[in-house]
C-alpha cells in the first residue's frame, strides 16, 4: 500500500550553532514580489493582457479571468496545462512568484486490483477543450476545462476529467473544484492531486507562517497538532480548502516549488467509483500576513456548524495542570496537586495518568487501588481530576485474557486495502512503531457503533467510581486519519468524510454519557471537535520558525486550551515555553517537579502566569485574539544551552525573544495588551501606543501603575520574568478599535 500519510520534515538540526525563533507579530522578512521569471511562464506572461474587473480573455495558449480584486491565468505548453499567474490586482503582486517549470494542473494516482499504482496528470491526458462562462446577474466567472477520455498505460477502460474555476465578484479568491469520471474496470482512484500549483512563495525562505514543521517543506494530512486547519499561508497567498465536512485530505508544500491538494477519495482503490469534490478549494490574497489569512479562513468558519456551540465551562481557563504522574500512587498525586494549589494559590487540576492497571488498553478497570479515594478527595477539596482516557487503540498482547478479548473486537478494527487491522504498524515514527508492535495496539475505527458505546460505558462508570468531573481523550485529534477500508463498518473504503463522520459520531455519544456539567479535553486541535470537546491539549513553541497561533486567531474566545508538559532543559526554556503559549491563551500543563526547591523561580513565575490569569480572565474566556501593537524598538533576544527540539530529542541551543506580546480584544472593543519578560534580569519595553488609548497598567498583583508615554511609544519596565497588562480604551479619537 503506497503510503500517503504525514511525513513531516525535521525543522532544525541538533548542533552546536544556536537555532532561533523570532515574533510571529513582526513582519516577515521576505520579500514579497514579482520576480523575473524564465522559459515558458515567461512566455505565457507575454500573453496577458490587462483585464478590467470582472472581465475575461482567451488565447490559442492561455485563459486569463479577472474580478477586479484577484486573477487567475493559465496556460499550456504543448499538451500540458498549468497555472500561470495568480495575482493580487489591487496591490499588483504575483502571488507565484518562482522562477521553476510549468507543472500539470491536477495529478491522479490509480491503483489496480493486483495492488500495482500508477499515475496520470494533466500532461498525459492530451489538450483539453475550454469553455468560459460569465454570470452576470449572479456574479460569477467560471471556465471550464474538459478532458476526452483516456485510457491509462496498463489498466482497462476509461478516465475523463473535468476542471472548474470560479470567481465571485469582490472575493479575493479563486475556487476550484474537479469531475473525475471513472470507467477502469480493473484499477480505481486513489489519490487526486488539485489543484497544483506551481512556485508557491520564494524558495528558500521560511515565510510559511501558519504551522509548525511547515518552515521548509511539508507532506502531510490534516491532523490534530501538526496540522489542525485546512488552509495555509505562503506570505499573502492564502490556500484553503473551505469543507465543511472534513473530507480526507492532505497538503504538499514545497516552499518555492509546489502546492498540491491530495484527497484521498471515497471507495479509493475501487473499480469504477468516480470521485466529484465535494467542496471549494480557496486560493487568493490576504492582502497581508498569516494574521490576515486567519482572519478569511474566520469569515468561512463563522458560518460553519460548528461555530455556534461555543465553550460551556469559563472558569477552566483559571485552571492549571499537574502533569505526568506516572509513577506516584494515587494518594501521593492528590497531596501533590494540594501542595501546588497551595503554592500557586489558584485552582488546579490533575491531569491524571497511569490511573489504571494496564497502559493504553481499552479495560481500564478494576482501576489502580487507592485511585477512587484519592481521586474524590482531591475533587473535594477543590482540585479537578481529569483522567487519561484512550479512544484511539485496543491492546491485545499484555496477556492472554487481553488477546482472547481482541479476539471479539476484531471485526471493529481498522483496516488497511489489503484486510490487514492495526496497519499503522507501518508508521514511519520509530516511537509508535515500536509501539505499536511491542504493545499490539490496533487502532479501532471510530465509525463502528461498537467503539462508542464500549468507550460510553468506560467513560460513565470511571465518572461513577472516581467523581471525576473532567475527562481527557487521548490521541483525539493527533491520531492518524488511518483510512479504513473495511465497508463491513457502514462507510466507503479508503477516504471521503467517514472518518470525520465517524469521530463525530463517537465524541457526540461521549458527550450525551457524561453531561454538559463534565469538562472533555482532547489531545491536539480540530474545529470539528468544538461543539464536543471543551479544552484542547496544544504544542508548544519547541523549535519551529515563526510558529504562528493560527487556531487561537480564528477560534481563541470559543476553545480553552492548556499545554503540552515541558521537558528536562534550562529554566529559560522552560518559562519562555510555557509563557509564549499562555499569551495566546493555553494555560500550562506542569509536573510535580516544580515543587522541588531548585526550580523556585520556575514555580514564581508560574505563580505570576496565575494571578495574571485570573485578572484577565474576562479577555482570555470571551475575548478574541487580535493583532497587538508593534513594538517600537526591538526586545532583542537571550540565548539558553539546553532546549528540547524534540520531544525524544537531545537538547540543543536556541535563541528566542527577550520579551513578547499579545492582545485580546472583548466585543466592545477594550483590549488587554499582555506584555512579557522572558528573561532572568528586568527589561524595558517600548510599543507604539498612544498615551489617550490607555485605561490602565497593572501587573499582576493588581497594582496600577502609571503609563509612561514618550509621544506615541509606551515604555515599560517589566521585572525578571513576569508580565503586566495595559488595557485599552475601546474608541479612539478616530473611531473603534
Amino acid at each position: 500500500m503506497t503510503r500517503w500519510v504525514a511525513v513531516v520534515m525535521a525543522v532544525l538540526a541538533a548542533t552546536a550553532e544556536a537555532g532561533r525563533i523570532v515574533s510571529v507579530w513582526d513582519p516577515p522578512s521576505a520579500e514579497e514580489a514579482s520576480s523575473s521569471r524564465s522559459g515558458e511562464f515567461q512566455e505565457a506572461a507575454k500573453l496577458a493582457k490587462p483585464l478590467g474587473p470582472f472581465q475575461a480573455a482567451r488565447t490559442e495558449r492561455a485563459v486569463w479571468l479577472s474580478n477586479g480584486v484577484i486573477e487567475v491565468g493559465l496556460a499550456r505548453s504543448g499538451t500540458t496545462v498549468s497555472v500561470a499567474s495568480l495575482r493580487d490586482v489591487r496591490r499588483q503582486v504575483e502571488l507565484l512568484a518562482g522562477d521553476g517549470p510549468m507543472r500539470p494542473l491536477w495529478s491522479l494516482m490509480l491503483r489496480a486490483q493486483t495492488g500495482k499504482t500508477s499515475e496520470v496528470d494533466a500532461h498525459s491526458a492530451g489538450a483539453a477543450s475550454v469553455e468560459i462562462a460569465l454570470d452576470k446577474p449572479s456574479g460569477q466567472l467560471a471556465t471550464q476545462l474538459a478532458w476526452k477520455p483516456m485510457t491509462p498505460i496498463g489498466v482497462n477502460g476509461t478516465l475523463a476529467v473535468k476542471a472548474e474555476i470560479r470567481l465571485a465578484e469582490g472575493e479575493p479568491f479563486v475556487r476550484w473544484r474537479i469531475n473525475v469520471e471513472n470507467r477502469l474496470t480493473d484499477a480505481g482512484l486513489w489519490r487526486v492531486d488539485f489543484p497544483v500549483l506551481p512556485n508557491p512563495g520564494h524558495a528558500g525562505k521560511s515565510d510559511v507562517l501558519m504551522q509548525p514543521y511547515l518552515c521548509r517543506a511539508h507532506d502531510g494530512e490534516l491532523k490534530g497538532h501538526l496540522f489542525h486547519l485546512q488552509f495555509l499561508s505562503v506570505g499573502s497567498l492564502y490556500l484553503a480548502a473551505h469543507d465543511p465536512a472534513h473530507h480526507h485530505k492532505g497538503f504538499l508544500l514545497r516552499t518555492g516549488q509546489e502546492f498540491r491538494q491530495q484527497a484521498l477519495p471515497p471507495d479509493a482503490g475501487v473499480a469504477g467509483a468516480s470521485y466529484e469534490q465535494p467542496y471549494d478549494f480557496v486560493t487568493g490574497t490576504s492582502g497581508g500576513d498569516w494574521f490576515d489569512a486567519a482572519q478569511l479562513y474566520r469569515q468561512w468558519a463563522e458560518k460553519q456548524a460548528w461555530w455556534a456551540p461555543g465553550r460551556r465551562r469559563r472558569d477552566v481557563a483559571a485552571w492549571l495542570t499537574v502533569g505526568h504522574p506516572l509513577t506516584q500512587e494515587p494518594a501521593a498525586v492528590t497531596k501533590k496537586a494540594l501542595e501546588l494549589r497551595d503554592a500557586l494559590g489558584a485552582p488546579v487540576g490533575i491531569h491524571w495518568y497511569n490511573w489504571y492497571n494496564k497502559p493504553i488498553a481499552p479495560r481500564l478497570f478494576p482501576v489502580k487501588k487507592g485511585f477512587a479515594e484519592a481521586a474524590k478527595a482531591a475533587e473535594a477539596a477543590g482540585v479537578t481530576v481529569m483522567p487519561y482516557v484512550s479512544i484511539h487503540y485496543w491492546t491485545k498482547s499484555w496477556d492472554g485474557e487481553l488477546w482472547k478479548e481482541f479476539e471479539q473486537v476484531r471485526p471493529f478494527a481498522c483496516r488497511s486495502v489489503e484486510g490487514i487491522e492495526g496497519d499503522e504498524a507501518r508508521r514511519e515514527d520509530d516511537h509508535y512503531r515500536v509501539q505499536v508492535q511491542k504493545q499490539g495496539c490496533v487502532p479501532i475505527c471510530r465509525y463502528t457503533d461498537f467503539w462508542a458505546n464500549y468507550l460510553a460505558e468506560q467513560v460513565k462508570r470511571l465518572r461513577a467510581e472516581s467523581g471525576c468531573s473532567a475527562v481527557y481523550f487521548d490521541m483525539a485529534a493527533t491520531a492518524p486519519r488511518w483510512p479504513c477500508f473495511d465497508r463491513a463498518h457502514g462507510h466507503p473504503a479508503g477516504g471521503g468524510d467517514h472518518w470525520a463522520r465517524g469521530n463525530d459520531k463517537l465524541l457526540a455519544r461521549l458527550r450525551h454519557t457524561v453531561g454538559q456539567e463534565v469538562l472533555l479535553s482532547g489531545e491536539g486541535r480540530y474545529e470539528g471537535h468544538i461543539p464536543f470537546i471543551d479544552m484542547d491539549l496544544t504544542g508548544y513553541w519547541r523549535g519551529e520558525h515563526n510558529l504562528a497561533p493560527a487556531y487561537d486567531a480564528i477560534y481563541g474566545e470559543r476553545r480553552l486550551s492548556f499545554a503540552s508538559a515541558v521537558e528536562d532543559e534550562d529554566a529559560a526554556a522552560i518559562v519562555f515555553k510555557l509563557g509564549a503559549r499562555w499569551l495566546h491563551g493555553a494555560t500550562p500543563r506542569i509536573g510535580p517537579w516544580i515543587l522541588e526547591p531548585n526550580h523556585a523561580d520556575i514555580l514564581q513565575f508560574v505563580r505570576q502566569l496565575a494571578k495574571m490569569r485570573s485578572r484577565a480572565a474576562p479577555f482570555f474566556n470571551e475575548g478574541r485574539l487580535v493583532r497587538p501593537p508593534a513594538w517600537a524598538s526591538s526586545p532583542g533576544f537571550i540565548r539558553c544551552e539546553r532546549w528540547k527540539l524534540e520531544k525524544r530529542g537531545e537538547p540543543a541551543p536556541m535563541e528566542f525573544p527577550a520579551a513578547e506580546r499579545s492582545a485580546w480584544r472583548l466585543a466592545d472593543g477594550t483590549t488587554a495588551v499582555l506584555l512579557m519578560n522572558f528573561d532572568a534580569q528586568r527589561r524595558g519595553l517600548s510599543l507604539n501606543i498612544e498615551r489617550r488609548t490607555i485605561r490602565h497598567l497593572a501587573d499582576p498583583g493588581g497594582n496600577r501603575l502609571e503609563p509612561r508615554v514618550l509621544g506615541s511609544t509606551l515604555q515599560v519596565d517589566i521585572p525578571a520574568r513576569d508580565v503586566m497588562v495595559c488595557v485599552l480604551s475601546a474608541t479612539t479619537a478616530s473611531g473603534p478599535l
